[in-house]
């Protein structure tokens, strides 16, 4: 288990448990709360959720949870059992740089021992002290650290939010609201939009192109101050989204921005209901009618409501539905798509990321790397991974190379479990620390290749012309190593297509990302820079 798979798992935890509580100890248990996010939560915060485990599990029928599972599961890769924990607090915010700033605290009703903690972790981190306190310090910066700052409590963040969530903090809108925390439903999200103004404000800009009747969408955050999304499960499942305006006026505007959007949503199902192909089936004519029936009856639903400055948005769903394994089922395929729709879009990311650091190699160096660095004598040492770590914001790491010698000498080795979380891909299931499946495409004209290659190179264009990829787990490299996924012309899509029905993601020669599903002839074209053959390139959706 990798570190953000853990940190996952971490928040898994914290969404993903039982859900209605019992009243035996919840004072207690709130007070915790609210001193824990007195304690840790950071003034820069802009939004926070929290949930009470064990009071959760004190609920009738929670006995036949796999238990025994659980902590088994638990003790393996967290280094202790989940269900010992009393609160779990997740905050987070985003900076005007577009980067993310979160953290975890967790507290537990028994001591913990800081040497068992985390043990998938203990070959990436490294013991360090931050405010004062012992920490394990992730090697790779993007990746959490965690610090036990007493027996029962740890935090887990990157190492600058642990720094934050350390010092003294000031008071903020958020921390105002968490000192009100209640346990009177199952799972809580609070979020300020001060802090995200504006992230905000630049989302806003990039969104002006969309169509007129959508543009008064784009006003919707400027009428909320802070939000609150609550969900319970006594009685069935009850959420509701508490939207708190500047005052009446600003919360009447927004309800009616709202109505718009809902409007809109019900238009887009309908429509996506009727391209279905024509039947004359009569069980799936009936079903399609269910379908737009429930397609009503849940826009309904969600009609928003005014109350002063209050816009509140509430969502029911009866116990006797919310628990039948027909739900049940019905929901599983749309889960299994969106979980697969969030790999391929944090794999389109990773991409993305790394075309950007090789067009700033390319903008400094006017030409894109060799597919190695060589030594005098011609032999391989590095990869091209390695060459554009300081474009990846990795200078530091790249500083501790020794570049005259191969990626498995005796030192360089060591550096392989340091490998920054731009070359881990959500797909690639391998426990191997260090090793990727992006890779650079590789043929005997390929844009990266054995000498370094210049746009004017590149005569095919760089937008028709595959620079790297997503390939499959059996492809995977240490990726400090030279070696990338070599075209055959006999069987060029060998080693791709694995993970999505044949396509896979790729990066371009002009940075763009794409999902691509494209049959072994229109590929080999597109992995030449001067083939001078026609390219017709069809990308998945």
């Amino acid at each position: 288990m990798r570190p953000r798979q853990i940190w996952f798992a971490l928040m898994a935890i914290s969404l993903a448990g039982p859900l209605q509580a019992q009243d035996t100890g919840i004072e207690s248990t709130e007070k915790l709360l609210r001193q824990l996010a007195d304690q840790y939560v950071p003034s820069e915060a802009a939004f926070a959720g929290y949930i009470a485990p064990r009071e959760l599990l004190k609920r009738p029928g929670m006995e036949l949870m796999p238990h025994e599972v659980i902590e088994a599961g638990g003790k393996r890769d967290l280094g202790f059992n989940p269900e010992v924990l009393d609160v779990i607090i997740v905050f987070g915010t985003m900076t005007e740089q577009g980067q993310p700033f979160a953290g975890m605290v967790m507290h537990a009703s028994e001591p913990l021992k800081a040497a068992s903690l985390f043990p998938p972790l203990a070959s990436v981190t490294e013991d360090g002290t931050v405010a004062g306190k012992k920490f394990r310090r992730a090697l790779d910066p993007t990746q959490p650290s965690y610090c036990l700052v007493d027996e029962r409590t740890i935090l887990f963040s990157p190492e600058s939010s642990l720094k934050a969530m350390l010092e003294a903090k000031q008071t903020s809108p958020l921390r105002e609201l968490l000192a009100k925390a209640t346990l009177k439903n199952d799972v809580t999200v609070m979020a300020t939009l001060e802090p995200l103004r504006g992230v905000i404000t630049q989302l806003q800009r990039q969104a002006s192109q969309l169509p007129p009747p959508f543009q008064p969408l784009l006003k919707i955050p400027d009428h909320i101050q802070h939000a609150q999304l609550t969900l319970s499960a006594r009685d069935g499942v009850v959420a509701r989204l508490a939207l708190i305006s500047q005052d009446e006026a600003n919360a009447k505007e927004l309800a009616k921005l709202l109505e718009t959007a809902r409007a809109f949503g019900k238009q887009a199902a309908l429509m996506q209901l009727a391209t279905q192909p024509k039947t004359d089936d009569e069980v799936e004519l009936a079903g399609r009618k269910y379908m737009k029936r429930m397609i009503e009856a849940q826009s309904e639903l969600l009609a928003p409501k005014v109350q002063g400055k209050r816009v509140e948005l509430r969502y029911e769903l009866d116990s006797g539905v919310a628990t039948s394994g027909t739900m049940i089922a019905l929901l599983l395929p749309a889960l299994q798509t969106a979980r697969e729709a969030a790999r391929r879009a944090q794999s389109s990311n990773n991409l993305r990321e790394i075309g950007l650091a090789l067009h700033r190699h390319l903008a400094e160096h006017r030409e894109f790397p060799a597919f190695a660095t060589f030594d005098s004598d011609g032999k391989r040492l590095l990869s091209w991974r390695v060459r554009i770590l300081p474009y990846l914001g990795q200078e530091q790491l790249y500083q501790e190379f020794h570049l005259d010698e191969p990626w498995d000498s005796a030192h360089n080795r060591k550096l392989i479990s340091r490998m920054p979380g731009v070359f881990r891909s959500p797909h690639h299931a391998s426990e191997s620390a260090g090793e990727t499946v992006y890779l650079a495409i590789r043929t005997e004209s390929s844009l990266i290749g054995e000498t370094p290659k210049k746009p004017a190179d590149v005569t095919d264009g760089l937008s028709l012309t595959l620079l790297a990829l997503e390939a499959n787990a059996d492809q995977a490299v240490p990726w400090t190593k030279p070696d990338d996924l070599y075209v055959s012309a006999e069987d060029p899509l060998a080693g791709i297509g694995a993970w999505n029905d044949g396509g896979t993601t790729t990066l371009m020669g002009d940075g763009t990302v794409h999902f691509v599903n494209a049959d072994a002839e229109t590929f080999r074209r597109m992995t030449t820079v001067n083939g001078a053959e026609p390219v017709e390139m069809r990308k998945a959706p």
